[in-house]
């Protein structure tokens, strides 16, 4: 059997990619500092020419790099082909390994490509780099005894920034503490006792009442001020 390009891969997102570079020369870095930096070039180490839109590339690729404090990885799945394009069987055995892109998206299209990942043999999921939030093309590639199938469709993702972490050692800043009434159209606060003003406020737990939040704290922490001792407190807090 005379072996063609294979069919491609669908290719499919799972849950909730920029190449490294490394120049690996004892002279290199700093004669590429000074060559990128200054326009020098020294004789002993190589140099290459980049079209502008690798450098682009490069960039972008950077970018996403540095903005690893805010990464999350993407996991793809994707079913094999069974067949050759001439419609000859496929065995598993037969893939050498499925290669995924990523890169920006044109509407619904790939766009340019920023960096890509593998998964050796006939294995059906593959795990990204880490990845800044954006929104990210994803298509895949079945390579099969030497020739590599055209892509997959492509698929998005999208990484969302994350939300900050919640205030910490919210305290009282007064120390009287209410119950919460609820009249016909509205929440009133009631006082009924006190606590220290260094008291810790429980920040996931509150009301709102005349447009005022109020936090929960700790009932043991209460004075009470009569015989009125609700099961949930609260005070204005900092």
């Amino acid at each position: 059997m005379t072996a063609e390009l294979v069919r491609y891969v669908h290719l499919e997102i799972m849950i909730p990619v920029a190449e490294q570079l490394n120049w690996q020369s004892e002279r290199g870095s700093e004669m590429w500092r000074r060559s990128l930096c200054a326009g020098e070039h020294d004789p002993g180490v190589p140099m290459i020419r980049i079209p502008r839109v690798l450098w682009a590339l490069w960039l972008v690729a950077l970018y996403l790099v540095s903005g690893a404090a805010h990464a999350a990885t993407v996991t793809v799945s994707w079913t094999n082909p069974t067949q050759y394009e001439d419609g000859s069987p496929l065995p598993a055995s037969d893939i050498e390994r499925t290669r995924i892109e990523y890169g920006t998206c044109n509407g619904q299209a790939f766009g340019n490509k920023l960096g890509e990942f593998t998964a050796n043999g006939a294995a059906t999921t593959a795990t990204s780099p880490n990845l800044s939030p954006g929104t990210y093309c994803f298509r895949a590639y079945t390579r099969a005894k030497g020739l590599e199938s055209q892509p997959s469709a492509p698929v998005q993702k999208t990484i969302l920034q994350p939300p900050p972490k919640p205030p910490t050692n919210l305290q009282v800043a007064e120390q009287t503490v209410y119950t919460s009434v609820k009249r016909t159209d509205r929440l009133v606060m009631l006082p009924v006792g006190t606590v220290p003003g260094d008291t810790v406020c429980i920040a996931t737990e509150g009301v709102i009442a005349g447009g005022v939040t109020y936090y929960a704290v700790p009932r043991a922490a209460v004075r009470w001020s009569g015989s009125v001792q609700p099961d949930a407190v609260y005070a204005l807090c900092s």
